[in-house]
């Protein structure tokens, strides 16, 4: 022990600045290679419960879960999404028909959700940034934790016991890295030096500043290899590239993904960049023109029961001329 402190005490200020930054880089470096944390153990491959929802969470998409949920309400017909005269915003509300959901019609997330439409009716992003406040991230709360319990169970994410040891073991590399550091400090306000700010300045970087900036260098606040295969194999099985190119091609075959989420699900598994541009704001745009198309073509026919594209009877045009 000694000797190592007669050693960094020999080393010249500036050479000791250089090799306390070649020491510290090194130490993380072998921190973020060696696996210090063994990943859980996959206890089975077919979790009860693992939906469009689970799925989301896990992958820390909190805002494509609200639209999830709003966009699977409003194809359960709860919710009504309409555009404003300028076609900027989507105001949505409950149904004028006040229609309501049993519980076991919804799942939990979407009761939550669908509770706080009645209460706060406005525009689709408003809503978004609302469901991010404290109170409705507390009433999900328990949802999203069971989400992540049925995840961590399987054995596909990193549970809370392995997160505070990787946290117990990054605390010990901060240690041995610091370490040097504060021995030079030590016998340098020893022997009289004052000049130590930078030194001061390494040991704070080194030490505490790069583990928050990379992330605690390795967090273990994510999927497993074993979740990430997991995921791979849902997405062959049942949005293969072929799938997706079919969506895309054919218009209807889009608007009904649409309806059914698939579409939503698909890009939110497979981050697929053309199926994520089409978002709600765009395919309701279709759904009014479609509908502007309808009405029209509807005006046109002298009988309202003859005309197909009214949908038959007087009430699906508005009367009969």
């Amino acid at each position: 022990m000694y000797f190592i402190i007669d050693f960094i005490g020999s080393i010249k200020g500036p050479v000791f600045l250089g090799v306390f930054a070649l020491w510290a880089l090194i130490i993380w470096l072998v921190y973020r290679l060696v696996p210090i944390v063994s990943p859980p153990k996959v206890k089975r491959l077919d979790v009860p419960g693992l939906d469009g929802y689970s799925y989301t969470y896990i992958q820390k998409e909190y805002y494509k879960l609200i639209e999830f949920a709003v966009l699977n309400l409003y194809s359960k017909k709860y919710i009504e999404l309409n555009l404003n005269s300028s076609k900027t915003k989507v105001a949505i509300k409950p149904t004028a028909s006040n229609l309501r959901p049993s519980e076991k019609e919804l799942k939990e997330v979407e009761r939550v959700i669908f509770k706080e439409i009645q209460n706060k009716q406005t525009d689709f992003q408003s809503f978004l940034t609302h469901c991010d406040s404290k109170s409705v991230r507390k009433k999900l709360e328990p949802i999203l934790d069971h989400y992540e319990e049925g995840w961590e169970e399987a054995g596909f994410i990193y549970g809370n016991e392995a997160r505070k040891k990787q946290q117990y073991y990054l605390r010990i590399f901060q240690i041995i890295v610091a370490l040097p550091g504060v021995i030079k400090l030590i016998i340098a306000l020893s022997r009289g030096y004052t000049n130590v700010q930078f030194l001061i300045f390494e040991i704070i970087i080194f030490t505490f500043v790069i583990p928050v900036a990379m992330k605690n260098i390795k967090p273990l606040q994510g999927i497993t290899a074993a979740g990430k295969k997991y995921i791979q194999q849902i997405k062959e099985k049942y949005y293969s590239s072929q799938r997706i190119k079919h969506i895309l091609s054919e218009e209807d075959e889009l608007k009904a993904a649409v309806n059914n989420n698939e579409l939503f699900l698909t890009g939110n598994l497979l981050n697929a960049s053309k199926v994520l541009k089409i978002g709600t704001l765009a395919y309701l745009a279709a759904i009014a023109a479609a509908a502007a198309a309808a009405a029209s073509s509807c005006s046109s026919c002298s009988s309202c029961s003859s005309c197909s594209s009214c949908g038959g009877g007087c009430s699906g045009c508005g009367g009969c001329g």
